[in-house]
């Protein structure tokens, strides 16, 4: 008897996504999944991104970064945007100037995708700071985001 329970309950929850509508759409309307739609990628200024990339930067591992910090961004160029074809993923690579918190400044480089968020559903955005990767994460002077 319990084994027909969990066959109903197995065909009755395939049966409901087969006869879902798409996500996105409602009775032939179009709703966007995201604000700005899906795959959206903030500009290089987004308070969104810099805030990201310094709180990251602030919450790692001391010895992946040298144990500096950003305390601010400026010089924020408007970056590439790069759209998304049949493989690959929409992102924007983007170069600033880091503020760091021994006093010095260095070139930041950080790269936005779009649907590389949580559950591939919003942005995610990679950072280096030039000369501030001791593991070479990123390559060579950040040579990946660049």
């Amino acid at each position: 008897m319990r084994k027909d329970s969990f066959a109903t309950a197995a065909l009755l929850t395939i049966a409901l996504a087969v006869a879902a509508p798409m996500p996105g759409h409602a009775g032939g309307l179009s709703i966007p999944a995201e604000p700005r739609g899906l795959g959206y990628v903030p500009e290089c200024d987004s308070p969104s991104v810099i805030g990201t990339i310094i709180s990251r930067r602030a919450g790692a591992v001391p010895e992946a970064t040298d144990g500096v910090t950003i305390d601010e961004v400026t010089q924020i160029g408007p970056g590439t945007l790069y759209m998304p074809g049949m493989r690959t993923i929409g992102h924007r690579h983007c170069a600033a100037t880091a503020l760091l918190s021994n006093g010095k400044t260095g070139a930041l480089f950080y790269m936005i995708e779009g649907h590389m968020g949580f559950s591939s559903i919003s942005w995610n955005v990679e950072s280096c700071v030039a000369g501030y990767d001791p593991w070479y994460v990123f390559g060579q002077s950040c040579r990946t985001l660049r």
